[in-house]
């Protein structure tokens, strides 16, 4: 039984080996595949964002729940919408971090701009959770509202909670 690996993960183990083997010319060759990969996939991330956007207007919706968190906060939904986003950038901000370091480090870089790098991605780490406990506790918050809809004749805040 064959378990699939990705394409990139077999040119991740081959530039690894020719690096312990001290072939440097694969090891050039294979992050130049690698980085050939990541922009083809960058560029189709945004033209799927970019259609996502434009369905979204054509259709009069607002384009805040795209894949991309756009900043742009109007109420409690798009606050959502928003630091969902933010938590889901910051998670990916991680992974691409931590695979570029590994290029890097397979290119021969070393010293500050590494360890620089190491904290920020280590901040990222560390701002994912917060953004998503943030999204969660607003999350909650649309309880309000749907008590509200629920009861349209309730009166105002101040009348219902004032006794």
């Amino acid at each position: 039984m064959s378990t699939y690996k990705d394409p990139r993960e077999e040119l991740e183990d081959q530039s690894w080996a020719a690096l312990e083997a001290g072939d440097y010319d694969t090891v050039r060759a294979t992050q130049r595949k690698l980085d050939h990969m990541a922009a083809r996939d960058t560029l189709e991330a945004r033209a799927q964002r970019a259609d996502a956007m434009d369905s979204a207007v054509s259709q009069g919706r607002s384009p805040a729940g795209s894949a991309a968190p756009s900043g742009e906060v109007t109420g409690l939904d798009s606050a959502i919408t928003f630091y969902g986003g933010v938590a889901s950038s910051a998670q990916s901000g991680v992974a691409s971090t931590e695979a570029a370091i590994a290029a890097l480090h397979a290119g021969g870089v070393t010293g500050e701009g590494i360890t620089e790098l190491q904290q920020a991605m280590e901040a990222l780490g560390r701002a994912t959770p917060a953004f998503t406990a943030a999204r969660n506790t607003l999350q909650q918050h649309t309880q309000v509202g749907d008590a509200y809809s629920a009861n349209p004749g309730a009166g105002t805040r101040e009348f219902v909670t004032g006794e």
